[in-house]
């Protein structure tokens, strides 16, 4: 019985032994495994960037001497985004996401006719008089960004820049008048219209942020034209806000 054990042992030694050499020789031989090669950007850890709230100041480029605005317009953005960081540079990141915008532009004693079957026209009467009248846009939109935070570590003190891009799609046109008193002697009554057919129906538009931690500046414009062809003046608009992205 000892000499079985003894020879168990040698033998279960020498195994061990001849491969590990095997192993070695192996290696010695010039042998290497290659590293799995990683995809150019990963999943990133910008937990605090996921969702962007956006409010801004809005109104067109290339007003015609028919189209009047307050400086009153505003919009507000809301977007949930997931970033892919740079494997070779951290500090760089592309954003995809999803989200909603809406635009409200508030006209100076006018309104918008949408009721017109084929153009979009801006009008006013001296003898009418406003409260209030706006024009509402909602859009479903698909932003992108190319991202660089100087302290990707902790973007909450972080130098943030971004510029992009972004896809939407027309959900909603409506104006909405307040009058005081119109050309024929009514008094207070409100009117609403909705009807999106004269507008663009997608737009495409080119977006930029700058800031520190979760506060940032953001501006953005039109790339496509506000009115189908033919269908309105040729105007576009553009927006300046403030970005809070730290959540």
């Amino acid at each position: 019985m000892k000499r079985l054990l003894i020879v168990m042992a040698v033998s279960m030694f020498a195994v061990h032994t001849m491969a590990q050499k095997t192993t070695v020789d192996s290696t010695a031989s010039g042998a290497s495994v290659k590293p799995k090669k990683k995809s150019s950007f990963i999943l990133g850890d910008h937990a605090n960037d996921h969702f962007l709230f956006q409010l801004g100041y809005s109104d067109f480029l290339n007003k015609k001497d028919s189209v009047s605005t307050k400086a009153f317009g505003r919009s507000l953005n809301m977007y949930f985004m997931m970033a892919f960081n740079s494997e070779n540079d951290p500090r760089f990141s592309v954003a995809v996401g999803l989200g909603f915008g809406s635009d409200n532009y508030y006209l100076n004693k006018e309104r918008i006719d949408l009721t017109n079957p084929t153009r979009g026209v801006f009008y006013a009467d001296t003898a009418d008089n406003y409260r209030r009248s706006k024009l509402t846009m909602a859009y479903i939109e698909l932003p992108a960004e190319i991202r660089y935070a100087s302290n990707p570590t902790n973007l909450n003190h972080s130098w943030k820049f971004a510029l992009g891009i972004k896809a939407g799609l027309l959900t909603s046109a409506q104006t909405k008048v307040k009058m005081i008193r119109d050309i024929n002697g009514l008094t207070d009554y409100t009117t609403k219209v909705r009807d999106k057919r004269l507008f663009t129906p997608g737009r495409v538009v080119g977006t930029f942020r700058v800031g520190y931690g979760v506060f940032s500046l953001f501006g953005q414009t039109d790339i496509t034209n506000f009115f189908k062809s033919g269908a309105g003046p040729e105007i576009r608009p553009w927006t300046l806000g403030i970005t809070l992205s730290g959540l």
